[in-house]
C-alpha cells in the first residue's frame, strides 16, 4: 500500500479557522498557493505515494482526486464562508494529522497561522515534513530571527523595533532604512522606511496588509546593498542537502517583490550555502524544506535577511531543473532514504505572471 502524505496548503484549502483563517489572505495567496500545491500533489502522486489535499473551488470544498482518509465519509462540502465552514477545515485536518503516515503543512507565518497549524499537527500526532513549532516560533518573528543570528555570529542586518514612526535615528554611513512587519510572510509589506498608507496616526501596525490584525510592531533595518538570492536546505535525518541558489529578480518599481526567480544563480552557491549552514546552526533543531533570503555582495561576502520556515515559491522555479519528481525526492531525503541529486544542469527563469498558468494545472484536482 503506498505511503500517504497529507499536504495542506493553506490558501488551496480555503483558508483554516477561528482567528487563522482570513479571506483576504487567502486571496492574496491563491496563485502562489495553488501553483505549489498543484506542484506538490503531482510530483508525490506519479512517485507513488497517496496523497490527501483539501482542495477549495469553485464554493465547494473536497479532497484531491478523492483520494481521502479511511472512514471519511465526505467526498465534498458545498461551503458558504460561515463558521460551520471552517469547522470542516479543521475536522478535515485533524483526522487527516492523525491517519496519514506524513503531514506537509505550506501556509503563511503572519498572525501565527502557520505556528497553529504545527503546533495543533504535533498534538495530534502527526509525522511533519516541516520545521517544529520550537523553530517556527522564531522563524515566524523577523526580529527575533535576526537578533538570533547575529548572536550567533551569522551576517544578518542590524535593526530594531519601533510602534512609532516618530523620532527615528539616521542610518549610518549615509544609508537607508528598510520596514518589515514583524510578523509578516516573505517579502509582504516590506519597503523603504516611509509610514504605510494604511497605518494612521503614525501608529506602527505590523501585520500582513492582506489578512491580518495582529499588532505586533515593525522591524526597521539597515539596507544591505547587493544581490539578491535564495536558497533551500532540505533537512532529514541527522544531515541536510543544500538545492542549487536561485537568483531573485526585484521588480523595478517595487524593489522588495519580485517577480522572476532564476536558476541556478551563477556563483552564488558557495557563499549561499555557506550563510545557510550558520544559520541552520544558529536555530533549533529542525526537519523538512527550509528557505533562507540572502544578500549577496560582490566582496564575496553576504547577509541572511529571512528565514521561512516553509515551502517558497523557488520550489517550483528548481522544479523545471530537475529530471526526477522533486517533491518525492523531498520526502524521501526527509524520511532518511535517497538523495536529491537529478538536477539537469539547464538555467530556468520563472516568471511571476507564469504562476498562473501552473496553478491552473489543479484545475482537475477536484475530478474525479
Amino acid at each position: 500500500m503506498a505511503q500517504s502524505v497529507f499536504v495542506y496548503e493553506y490558501a488551496t484549502a480555503g483558508g483554516a479557522w477561528e482567528a487563522w483563517h482570513s479571506e483576504p489572505l487567502v486571496d492574496a495567496l491563491e496563485r502562489e498557493g495553488r501553483a505549489m500545491a498543484a506542484a506538490l500533489a503531482q510530483d508525490l502522486a506519479a512517485a507513488g505515494y497517496s496523497v490527501w489535499m483539501p482542495v477549495c473551488r469553485n464554493g465547494a470544498l473536497a479532497w484531491w482526486r478523492n483520494l481521502k482518509p479511511p472512514g471519511c465519509g465526505v467526498g465534498r462540502v458545498a461551503l458558504s464562508q460561515d463558521e460551520s465552514d471552517q469547522d470542516v477545515r479543521r475536522q478535515w485536518f485533524d483526522m487527516a494529522c492523525q491517519q496519514a503516515e506524513l503531514t506537509w503543512i505550506v501556509a503563511p507565518e503572519c498572525d501565527g497561522i502557520l505556528l497553529e497549524l504545527v503546533r495543533r499537527a504535533e498534538s495530534l500526532g502527526a509525522r511533519l515534513l516541516g520545521p517544529s513549532s520550537r523553530f517556527v516560533a522564531i522563524a515566524q518573528d523577523k526580529h527575533v530571527t535576526a537578533e538570533t543570528l547575529l548572536r550567533h555570529g551569522v551576517p544578518a542586518p542590524h535593526g530594531f523595533l519601533v510602534d512609532q514612526w516618530q523620532n527615528l535615528p539616521a542610518p549610518p554611513d549615509g544609508g537607508r532604512w528598510i520596514r518589515k512587519p514583524r510578523f509578516g510572510a516573505g517579502s509582504q509589506d516590506v519597503g523603504w522606511l516611509e509610514p504605510p498608507v494604511a497605518c494612521e496616526s503614525n501608529t506602527a501596525s505590523g501585520h500582513c496588509e492582506n489578512g491580518g490584525s495582529r499588532p505586533a510592531g515593525w522591524r526597521i533595518e539597515r539596507f544591505c546593498e547587493g544581490k539578491p538570492v535564495s536558497i533551500v536546505a532540505v533537512v532529514g535525518e541527522g544531515r541536510a542537502e543544500f538545492l542549487p541558489a536561485c537568483a531573485q529578480e526585484p521588480r523595478c518599481d517595487m524593489p522588495f517583490e519580485h517577480q522572476a526567480w532564476t536558476t541556478p544563480a551563477m556563483g552564488s552557491d558557495p557563499v549561499a550555502r555557506w550563510l545557510a549552514q550558520l544559520s541552520l546552526a544558529a536555530l533549533p533543531e529542525c526537519r523538512g524544506y527550509i528557505g533562507f533570503d540572502l544578500i549577496l555582495s560582490p566582496d564575496g561576502s553576504g547577509w541572511v535577511v529571512d528565514v521561512n520556515p516553509r515551502l517558497t515559491t523557488s520550489f517550483l522555479c528548481l522544479r523545471q531543473c530537475y529530471t526526477g519528481w522533486l517533491a518525492a525526492d523531498i520526502v524521501n531525503f526527509c524520511r532518511g532514504n535517497g538523495v536529491i541529486d537529478k538536477w539537469n544542469g539547464k538555467p530556468v527563469r520563472l516568471e511571476r505572471a507564469a504562476l498562473a498558468k501552473i496553478a491552473c494545472e489543479d484545475a482537475a484536482l477536484c475530478d474525479g
